[in-house]
């Protein structure tokens, strides 16, 4: 949206208790604290302005989100370590010991409620559609999920901002970064627990945003020993 010159900011935390909470778990695993000034401005901002207020939100099915997430943050669970000298099962294990699963499915109560006093589970989300526009108060807002190809992706945003001048590029791709083998590789061979499985694809989150057929895919796509077709899934949305 910069390269249209409309101005905006990407975080993930606005809320003080929050950015506290994260940088207290970077400090106890002996990383660098992340620069959060910027949330906690936008944060103070939704507090105290009465300023009309935009927010896209993406959403994607929060199995592959967590893996991908994981991803970006390797460094972070590996501190001190070469990313090329990390084995695939010490990855996984770290993964589904370490990593805060729950992220995902309870983000938008957490953070995204609390900070604006607004619920994204509304009416019921177009699932055919692939994205929700609401407006209330000083807010719109825009939910668009991950998996939906560009060109829903282009309807939604011009439709929201009223602009047809919106070109969207790739960025932030998995495979074109320093652990994309890894990556692969574990997306291959991880085995996820059924109970994991089920408790984020039955959460309020998961059955809010992907329909029952969907969501159905998706489980026998993780499930052990028929990974392969959620896999091809996971490839679209990168």
């Amino acid at each position: 949206m910069r390269t249209a010159g409309i101005e905006c900011e990407h975080v993930h935390r606005v809320l003080p208790e929050t950015i506290k909470a994260v940088r207290k778990q970077h400090l106890q695993r002996g990383v660098e604290p992340k620069d959060e000034r910027v949330g906690l401005a936008i944060g103070r901002r939704l507090r105290e302005s009465n300023e009309p207020v935009r927010i896209i939100t993406m959403v994607r099915e929060p199995i592959s989100r967590n893996i991908s997430a994981y991803f970006q943050n390797l460094s972070e669970f590996f501190v001190g370590e070469e990313l090329n000298s990390i084995r695939v099962d010490g990855a996984i294990e770290t993964f589904l010991e370490e990593y805060p699963h729950q992220t995902p499915v309870k983000w938008f109560d957490d953070e995204f409620e609390t900070a604006t006093g607004l619920s994204v589970y509304r009416g019921g989300f177009d699932f055919e559609k692939g994205y929700e526009i609401f407006t209330e108060g000083k807010y719109s807002v825009l939910c668009l999920r991950v998996e939906e190809p560009d060109e829903t992706k282009q309807i939604a945003l011009e439709e929201f901002l009223g602009r047809k001048d919106i070109i969207l590029t790739s960025a932030n791709v998995a495979n074109q970064k320093a652990y994309a083998d890894l990556y692969r590789e574990f997306k291959n061979q991880v085995v996820l627990p059924e109970e994991y499985i089920d408790n984020l694809l039955q959460s309020k989150y998961a059955t809010y945003f992907y329909s029952g057929k969907e969501l159905e895919r998706i489980r026998e796509g993780w499930s052990k020993n028929r990974r392969q077709p959620v896999m091809e899934y996971i490839a679209r949305c990168e």
